[in-house]
């Protein structure tokens, strides 16, 4: 984690902090788009690391969105069990509705804002695999991340 950091730092991100061996990193960067920022990551990831990463950049404003608007509160005590995929883009209408992941595990899977929240009752290995479902059927990038993390993740950005 450390390698990574020091990658990250050299896209000129600055208070570089990750979390665990999550491939989580939180950092202060200036104002750059934030699709350039995740394919220069991306870019230097690879170049560095012979990683082919899926990178993703959300707001400290994004992240605290998307954990405000968990249709699963009651859960997210059993954070090993509620997943966030973060979706790369928006998928097509036409794919969005031709391949609905919450078809998958009705009542347990809910499609929000660049992200789907699914609860894995049973566990993450016994649920169904929305990511590679919905980067497959929608053309999409994802990366999940399980709630303990993601709150965790949301902790780092208050110090930043």
């Amino acid at each position: 984690m450390s390698v990574l950091r020091d990658l990250v730092e050299g896209c000129g991100a600055t208070l570089v902090e990750t979390h665990l061996q999550s491939g989580n990193v939180v950092f202060r960067h200036p104002r750059r788009a934030a699709r350039e920022l995740e394919e220069r990551l991306g870019q230097v990831i690879r170049e560095h690391l012979g990683l082919a990463v899926v990178c993703l950049v959300r707001s400290r404003e994004e992240i605290a969105g998307t954990v405000r608007a968990n249709p699963f509160p009651d859960r997210a005590g059993s954070g090993a069990r509620l997943l966030v995929h973060f979706l790369g883009d928006d998928p097509s209408p036409e794919a969005r509705i031709d391949h609905d992941p919450s078809a998958l595990a009705p009542g347990a899977i809910l499609v929000g804002a660049r992200a789907i929240y699914q609860w894995c009752p049973d566990g993450v290995l016994a649920a169904p695999a929305v990511g590679k479902y919905v980067e497959h059927r929608w053309r999409v990038a994802v990366t999940t991340r399980n709630w303990n993390t993601l709150t965790r993740v949301q902790e780092l950005l208050a110090t930043r």
